[in-house]
């Protein structure tokens, strides 16, 4: 293993003209020819700086890493960039950096061999699939989170719970004197919170009235796609006084179609997304929260606070719920004096 000693001797300077040259500072008595000639000599040898003795000289790198999966569906979602940006932000606020970890399929339980490279103080991930059994080296440096969509049964520090702003929605539209509501979208587990919710609030979804596929990707491109599930559905959704879609991408293409039938949403018909997407530029769409602001928050809250010292919680999973944004996709429903069911 090469170490900036042998570079040292080969050049002919000291470790730290090594140390200033290689870390873009340093006294200005390195000249710039040097600077150039231990650069190349590092090259030369593939030189790998000891991240573990550096973060050990200096008391922690002040680096929270982010692991996450290459191919899981939360790198192509718009909110995804959301998220990262605003944990840089709260981490910033408490003096560290954040280093995103790519991890790729099949390697997810390689949390304890990032944590012992010393390149990182502790980490965030996405879900315990990273983490395996969590060992002496790894409790405390470590907090999970899981999305509204990931299995009951998955091990995580936070979760966002979706099925709060489902069972909002549900009232509102129940309120408004909907019985005929549709669901357009994804198979999947947010389909599923969407039954288990409507039931348990004694407002079942009619399956007649469930339209779900598998061809979705969670991006743009759903638009399209839902746009081609209303139409071919249409003569069962024009029986319909409300649709609700999977998110807002959906809903956008949704109601897209829905006025290609000359059926205006919010006058003739309710609809609602989910997500809350700017991107998708519809302003009016009555929809439900993606809370990844709050939820970066308390991640970054969480494991500063475990790295300064504290325990970890042993508590249970902190929930942290979505809420029900209403607007006049579904608003005009409750004054509408000539809005009647088919």
């Amino acid at each position: 293993m090469v170490r900036s000693q042998d570079i040292a001797r080969i050049v002919g300077v000291s470790r730290q003209a090594v140390s200033a040259a290689l870390n873009g500072h340093g006294s200005s008595s390195v000249s710039a020819e040097k600077r150039a000639q231990i650069k190349r000599v590092a090259r030369e040898l593939n030189y790998r700086p000891n991240h573990q003795a550096r973060a050990l000289a200096r008391g922690g790198t002040r680096v929270i890493g982010f692991a996450f999966e290459t191919v899981h569906g939360f790198m192509h979602s718009p909110i995804y960039p959301r998220f990262i940006g605003s944990l840089l932000a709260h981490l910033a606020e408490r003096g560290y950096e954040l280093s995103l970890l790519p991890v790729p399929l099949g390697e997810e339980s390689r949390l304890p061999d990032i944590l012992g490279s010393g390149r990182v103080d502790g980490v965030i991930c996405h879900t315990d699939r990273f983490i395996g059994p969590v060992g002496k080296d790894v409790a405390g440096r470590v907090v999970t989170f899981a999305e509204t969509s990931a299995p009951a049964e998955t091990i995580a520090d936070l979760r966002i719970d979706g099925e709060a702003g489902i069972a909002e929605l549900a009232a509102h539209l129940r309120n408004a004197g909907h019985t005929r509501v549709a669901y357009v979208g994804k198979a999947g587990s947010r389909l599923e919170q969407h039954r288990k919710v409507f039931a348990e609030m004694d407002f079942p979804l009619a399956e007649e009235l469930i339209f779900a596929g598998n061809a979705y990707r969670n991006d743009p491109g759903d638009s399209l796609v839902c746009f081609e599930e209303t139409l071919r559905n249409w003569e069962k959704l024009r029986r319909c006084t409300a649709v609700v879609f999977n998110n807002d991408f959906f809903a956008m293409g949704g109601c897209t179609a829905l006025k290609l039938k000359g059926v205006v949403p919010g006058r003739d018909i309710a609809v609602a997304g989910h997500d809350d997407l700017e991107e998708c530029g519809t302003p009016f769409l009555t929809t439900t929260t993606a809370p990844y602001d709050i939820l970066a928050q308390r991640c970054a809250e969480r494991l500063c606070a475990q790295l300064a010292g504290e325990p970890p919680s042993s508590a249970a999973c902190e929930k942290i719920p979505n809420r029900l944004v209403v607007r006049e996709s579904t608003a005009a429903f409750g004054a509408n004096k000539e809005f009647k069911e088919p």
